[in-house]
């Protein structure tokens, strides 16, 4: 039981190593897949739980388009790119970090609006892209990336 006690980041460390397992290759799938994910929650949000959210339904649509775009993006690049993907990967990077930003930022100018099933959400939603921006950040980093 001690190690848990001592192990304050157990939960992204597991999700590291998980991450680490699979192969840089498919860093555009997880990102496009994710992204679509993340679309499909937030257009549920915005279509049958935007009481329980608090952000008015024209921003959560528009997190809606962008999420999509993104999935667009990396899975056009992991179907389509061939060679070095590395400037690409870098572009998924910028992208989901502005991502974060922006939806902080937009979290920020409602906070009197905001409820904490949709501030658990975002601030869930944020944790799992600074994981994977991580992960993304160290296979760009690789030579051969």
């Amino acid at each position: 039981m001690d190690t848990f006690v001592n192990e304050p980041n157990l939960g992204i460390n597991m999700a590291e190593n998980v991450l680490d397992r699979i192969s840089p290759a498919c860093v555009f799938l997880i990102d496009g897949l994710g992204a679509l994910l993340t679309a499909g929650f937030t257009y549920l949000l915005a279509t049958f739980f935007i009481d329980w959210v608090g952000l008015p339904y024209e921003v959560l649509r528009i997190l809606t388009l962008v999420a999509l775009c993104m999935s667009a993006y990396s899975l056009g690049c992991h179907f389509f790119l061939k060679g070095n993907r590395r400037n690409w990967l870098m572009g998924i990077i910028v992208a989901n970090l502005l991502y974060v930003i922006v939806t902080a930022i937009l979290l920020l100018m409602y906070h009197d609006r905001l409820k904490l099933p949709g501030l658990i959400y975002f601030l869930s939603e944020f944790a799992v892209v600074f994981i994977l921006v991580r992960w993304e950040r160290n296979i760009f980093l690789q030579k051969n990336s």
